[in-house]
């Protein structure tokens, strides 16, 4: 995670990140030398938002509103495997130090990138907070039932100690397509 020290600007999104990083990278030929200028492609455009199509159950309904510690749409294996922390954690994101505004930015960008990698096990780390009251562990409950995010996510666990304890939640992404 990168972390800016200045704080009168927004963080830069992942995307913007990306293009300031790859700006002057030329791709090289199979070969190993590099293109002319000529020969360069252009850069693709921005990819479109994920806007996964929206899931829903045998009866049409919207899905039901996600609960932490909630594993009722997963085989009872894979929840026990999940609630142990013995998933492979694909990817991490870390809330410490962020606003409220840069953490939900933050976490809708880093889920959806993550489902369009097909990644499946997450690990984010809000912070217990002063007295275990983290303000951004509170939220959580509510970004995971985003309209956007919901149809995205099967599951969502706190931590085990090692990977953080109640200051941290494992996410189980559904499988690109719908699937569980």
């Amino acid at each position: 995670m990168i972390r800016r020290r200045d704080t009168e600007d927004p963080p830069a999104t992942e995307w913007q990140l990306w293009e300031e990083v790859t700006r002057n990278v030329r791709p090289l030929r199979p070969g190993g030398t590099k293109r002319t200028e000529k020969e360069s492609a252009p850069l693709p455009a921005k990819p479109a938002p994920v806007r996964p199509r929206p899931l829903t159950r045998a009866t049409n309904s919207p899905l039901p509103p996600l609960a932490v510690d909630s594993t009722e749409a997963m085989d009872a294996s894979s929840a026990r495997r999940l609630r142990r922390g013995r998933m492979r954690i694909e990817a991490r994101l870390d809330l410490h130090g962020h606003t409220r505004e840069e953490a939900v930015t933050a976490f809708a960008g880093f889920v959806q990138s993550a489902y369009v990698r097909g990644a499946r096990c997450l690990l984010v780390v809000t912070g217990k907070g002063i007295r275990s009251e983290g303000v951004l562990r509170g939220l959580v409950t509510h970004w995971i039932n985003r309209e956007d995010l919901r149809p995205l996510i099967l599951a969502c666990v706190r931590a085990q100690p090692q990977h953080g304890g109640s200051g941290a939640l494992y996410l189980l992404l559904r499988r690109k397509g719908g699937a569980g």
